[in-house]
């Protein structure tokens, strides 16, 4: 059976209906036959059997009518009446002659011709005898004629008899006809039997073994892309076929082989990246979207190697006092804002310690790196989720065409048992033929039971002639009662060709049935021609699940994508969180301690060069006698500065160009109710915040935790903490 199971599923579809086609085709051709015979001997049992027994009727009802007009002509009393008589005896012995030469062509048998024979030898002289009578007696000479006509009963009695047994052998012949109708109607029905339910069983083990071939490798292949979409690569499946099945299956052991080793992989390099080991490859051989996966976790591996190699020598430096180096690596992503974050942090660390020189105020000018570094792992956090959302996504589709498979697989077994259905509707289509063939049979009994009614008649026609010339003969003149007897058998006749035109209504009957027989295998081959669009139908649903596999495969490839974005996201977000904890760490330290160390870093402008300090707060009543020194350029602003016209209460998003420039002169609006413009935040000891009276001397922390003083954006348009000094009320900061 192997060389089946290799086959396609379009030929193995084939073979299966093929055979099933064979075998009602063979029906057909059982039946066909069978009613080919069965109308053989149907025509037989009228052309030659009826046909001929009413033929010898005929010639006995004439026989009877001679012996009749020639006892009438003897018994008439006037001219015109034995005239008449006369002729009707003339007329009857023409007809009786021809009856007997027409009966010939209807013999069968060689002892019917041989009774015939004896008929012909006999009969001639018989009639000549009977018109000679019916003459003397219409000549007038009736006693003369009736001593002849008494002469006449001997040879009469032996037609009569020669006649009775040439029906009998008629009738015999029939029956034996009818005999062999019936055996092969009987044979004919047992053949297709026997043919149809071997039809029916073989159709239905091989529409078993079909489906079965069909459905339970695809209900193994539903389950391994369920354990796939799952994340278990280790499932395989059993390939025993060659087929489209067979094709497929080793297809998905391979693809699922070498993602799961890709996957493995990929999945060690991330492990030895997030332990520190930059120096994993991917090394598998892949090929197509998951090759490229490969490469790109390599690269990002290498790159995020080099990058964070030179972010620690920077670090170290930037620990060994040196702030004067920067990453200058070129990277991408997330690593590239690590690095420019980075350096940017040097940067305001260097500016800090700058200020730190100035003014003790750089503790908040760390705290503001950490917020900012804080938005980043935000915005890191954000990323990671719509990497997982478009994983989820590609799992979705995953899941979704494995449920196609699963949909089309279903498809192709409810098609093999339509196909079986329309196997089982010509199996009752065969099954009316063999129902019309036994009403022909029931036409057939019809038949002998009208033979033998018209057997019957002819039996009591004959009795009826002979008793009606014995009376003749004996009464003579007085025979008028011989009048009766003829009109018995005028009824008789009448009977008989009644029942023969009966019998060929049957047998037109049987052969309007024959016909439909013919319609019925007709329909049988409209039966077949179903099953063929079935089979077709088939193969296309066999297509769609191929198609729904290479949907999977993509569905693959995404959560492969997916997965490795989520890992880079997640590796900078370490990265980060490290980087802030130190700073944190540094930032934390004791503020006392901070000019001791500031002496110990290498800045830009040189370590031995301080900075002018800010000069002390004038009085209230004077204006601000000094700026800041000039910074060194700021990395390029990330975002909008904030516009005029926040609610109150919200807090606006801050500048990165004035990240560690928390101004400490701060200039009140004067529309919301403030002091007077050019007073030191640390001098204000009473203040009028949005109308409401404030108590207490304005420090930095108190303008932080103070939620009316941050009410001040909403009027001059921007957060007073993020203001220089000489900026005028209601002016938006750049």
């Amino acid at each position: 059976m192997n060389w089946f199971y290799n086959r396609r599923i379009g030929t193995k579809l084939l073979l299966g209906f093929g055979t099933v086609c064979a075998l009602m085709a063979a029906t057909g051709a059982v039946a066909l036959y069978g009613m080919r015979a069965i109308y053989d001997n149907t025509e037989v049992i009228y052309e030659k059997h009826l046909r001929g027994l009413h033929a010898v009727d005929e010639a006995n009802v004439h026989l009877v009518m001679i012996g009749r007009a020639c006892r009438m002509t003897v018994l008439a009393k006037t001219p015109e009446e034995r005239k008449r008589y006369r002729t009707q005896a003339d007329e009857a012995a023409g007809k009786f002659l021809e009856g007997i030469e027409h009966t010939d062509q209807y013999l069968v048998t060689d002892a019917a011709k041989r009774v015939l024979n004896d008929i012909r030898a006999i009969a001639p002289a018989w009639v000549e005898e009977m018109r000679a009578i019916a003459q003397l007696a219409e000549a007038g000479r009736s006693a003369e004629a009736a001593e002849r006509l008494q002469a006449t009963i001997a040879p009469a009695t032996l037609i009569v008899a020669k006649m009775g047994e040439l029906r009998e052998s008629k009738f015999r012949v029939s029956q034996e006809a009818f005999e062999r109708a019936t055996a092969a109607h009987r044979d004919t029905r047992a053949t297709m039997l026997g043919v149809i339910v071997g039809g029916v069983a073989a159709g239905l083990v091989l529409g078993y073994l079909i489906a079965r071939l069909i459905a339970r490798p695809l209900q193994r292949s539903v389950a391994i892309l369920e354990a796939v979409a799952q994340g278990d690569f280790t499932q395989k499946l059993d390939v025993t076929t060659r087929d489209e099945v067979g094709q497929m299956a080793a297809a998905l052991n391979t693809a699922s082989e070498s993602l799961g080793r890709a996957l493995g992989e990929t999945g060690a390099v991330m492990a030895a990246v997030a332990a520190g080991d930059f120096t994993r490859r991917v090394t598998s051989e892949t090929r197509g979207e998951v090759r490229k996966m490969a490469e790109a976790v390599n690269v990002a591996s290498e790159s995020l190697g080099r990058a964070l190699g030179e972010t620690g020598a920077v670090m170290v430096a930037a620990a060994s006092g040196d702030l004067t180096r920067r990453i200058t690596s070129e990277t991408r992503g997330e690593v590239r804002k690590m690095a420019e974050a980075l350096n940017a942090a040097l940067d305001k660390m260097g500016s800090a310690m700058r200020e730190v020189r100035a003014s003790s105020g750089a503790v908040a000018e760390a705290s503001t790196q950490l917020a900012a570094a804080s938005e980043e792992i935000s915005s890191g956090a954000q990323e990671q989720a719509s990497s997982l959302e478009e994983c989820a996504s590609s799992l979705e589709e995953m899941t979704s065409a494995v449920r196609q498979n699963a949909d089309n697989a279903q498809q192709a077994r409810q098609l093999a048992e339509g196909a079986r259905d329309a196997a089982e509707k010509g199996g009752k289509v065969v099954t009316q033929a063999v129902t019309a063939m036994s009403g022909i049979n029931q036409s057939s009994k019809r038949i002998a039971d009208i033979i033998t009614t018209i057997d019957e008649i002819a039996f009591q026609t004959n009795l009826l002639a002979l008793n009606a010339a014995v009376e003749a003969a004996r009464a003579g003149d007085q025979g008028r009662g011989f009048a009766v007897v003829a009109a018995e058998v005028r009824s008789l006749a009448q009977r008989a060709a009644a029942s023969a035109k009966e019998i060929k209504g049957l047998i037109q009957d049987s052969l309007r049935k024959v016909e439909g027989g013919s319609e019925l295998v007709n329909q049988s081959g409209q039966s077949l021609a179903e099953i063929v669009s079935a089979v077709k139908r088939a193969a296309d649903i066999v297509t769609e699940i191929a198609a729904a596999s290479k949907e999977q495969a993509a569905g693959v490839e995404q959560v492969s994508k997916a997965v490795a974005q989520m890992d880079q996201v997640t590796q900078a977000n370490a990265a980060q969180t490290e980087e802030l904890s130190g700073t944190a760490q540094g930032l934390t330290g004791q503020a006392d301690q901070l000019r001791d160390l500031v002496a110990w870093f290498k800045l830009d402008d040189g370590s031995a060069d301080e900075p002018v300090r800010r000069t002390a707060a004038a009085p209230a009543s004077a204006p601000r006698s000094a700026k800041p020194t000039a910074r060194p350029a700021k990395p390029a602003a990330r975002r909008p500065a904030p516009g005029p016209g926040r609610r109150v209460g919200e807090r606006a998003p801050r500048d990165p160009r004035q990240r560690g420039r928390l101004c400490r002169n701060v200039t009140p609006c004067a529309a919301a109710g403030g002091p007077a413009a050019g007073r030191s935040q640390r001098e204000l000891s009473r203040h009028e915040v949005a109308g409401r009276p404030v108590e207490g001397r304005l420090t930095r922390d108190r303008w932080r935790s103070d939620t009316r003083f941050r009410e001040l954006t909403v009027a001059c348009g921007a957060a007073a903490t993020d203001r220089p000094a000489s900026t005028p009320c209601g002016t938006t900061v750049p």
